[in-house]
């Protein structure tokens, strides 16, 4: 009786912790690897596995590297098929795959090397393991976002530090210029939200910031471009060929700049918590949704224990600066995105800069955790 006890506190003392930490990480590192093989798996397989819907740039870009198609001056796909041919992937659809796939891994990785291991949660690796699959459904073909990877790889290795992020402006500039316009909004708010949080101190200053970050895209499109701030989302679904069933609808009338506002601010909502996508009617629109749900609930969740720390100003630099830009890119993804597909699709290569901001708020909780 006495031996049994003594083996009983021997395993759940600081040694059986220790083997149990250790099993932890190995079996997080498993799943991690699985993942990733079944992406590299998926991505080489794609044509096969996927329907054509999920690749719906792959032909046009083509069509432009061979030359059957031919644009004047910078355009999406001109630019998009220029960068292809010059790094000598334009005939090659396999190794596009493999380096989708392998540039998402590097970003990945850089992200959770941000992260201290013992705060890398299941979680935090169920993250992880979907930017990898992910990566592999909406990447793996010839598209624009396959070179958002990169820049997002530049942004996790340079945030946090000012003048490595002026650094990081140029190159997502250029990108702007010649291949996304909209991005010259996502990084004008970018800056703006970044600004912001270095003097907020809970949720609510953040959410007045970001309102106002709002009401200026509002005010841009009705005094200087003359247009309904939800022009170009409506344009693009007048001739969109997609599922339907995901199409992102207007909840109010652009009668005026007042319910534009309010109907931007439920579309943004609805971007964040996306009921009418698992109300689609079929089991992958529900798993998306959820999966989009948890990611943003747990990035808010994480960006209020970051505000609501004294220490978050001069030790969270970084995961502040990666919840700007994400909540810069899904705040112009309210303006233009015609459907939730698409808007997966063009969320998937920044989704890398969520491990961040849930790890250093796993980081502020496991403290606190420790201190109690």
């Amino acid at each position: 009786m006495a031996r049994a006890t003594i083996r009983l506190s021997y395993a759940s003392g600081p040694r059986g912790r220790a083997i149990a930490d250790q099993r932890g990480v190995l079996l997080k590192g498993l799943l991690f690897l699985y993942a990733t093989i079944a992406s590299y798996a998926i991505a080489l397989f794609s044509e096969r596995l996927l329907p054509d819907r999920f690749f719906f740039d792959d032909s046009t870009i083509q069509d432009y590297i061979a030359g059957r198609e031919v644009g004047y001056g910078p355009s999406p796909f001109t630019t998009t098929a220029f960068l292809y041919r010059i790094l000598g992937l334009g005939g090659s659809t396999a190794a596009v795959s493999v380096i989708a796939v392998t540039l998402t891994l590097i970003a990945v990785l850089i992200a959770l090397n941000k992260v201290p291991k013992e705060s890398q949660n299941w979680w935090l690796v169920g993250i992880a393991s979907a930017c990898m699959v992910l990566s592999a459904v909406y990447l793996s073909r010839f598209s624009k976002e396959f070179f958002i990877v990169p820049i997002v790889a530049l942004f996790l290795m340079c945030s946090g530090r000012w003048r490595r992020e002026l650094m990081w402006l140029l190159v997502a500039l250029l990108y702007a210029f010649y291949v996304r316009e909209y991005w010259f909004l996502v990084i004008a708010l970018f800056v703006g939200i970044r600004l912001a949080s270095m003097r907020c101190k809970s949720l609510a200053q953040f959410v007045a910031f970001w309102f106002l970050g709002i009401l200026t895209l509002v005010a841009v499109f009705n005094v200087v471009l003359g247009q309904n701030a939800n022009y170009y989302r409506v344009l693009t679904n007048e001739s969109l060929v997609a599922d339907r069933a995901t199409v992102i609808i207007d909840y109010l009338p652009d009668s005026n700049p007042v319910l534009q506002l309010a109907n931007l601010a439920l579309v943004l909502v609805s971007l964040l918590v996306p009921i009418p996508l698992a109300l689609a009617g079929s089991a992958i629109h529900l798993m998306s949704a959820v999966l989009v749900c948890a990611v943003w609930v747990t990035l808010l969740r994480g960006l209020v224990a970051i505000l609501a720390t004294g220490r978050a100003r001069s030790q969270s630099a970084m995961a502040l600066s990666c919840a700007a830009m994400l909540l810069a890119y899904v705040t112009t993804q309210a303006l233009f995105e015609p459907d939730y597909g698409s808007y997966l699709r063009h969320l998937t290569p920044l989704l890398p800069l969520t491990i961040p901001v849930i790890g250093y708020a796993n980081s502020l909780r496991r403290g606190r955790s420790v201190m109690s």
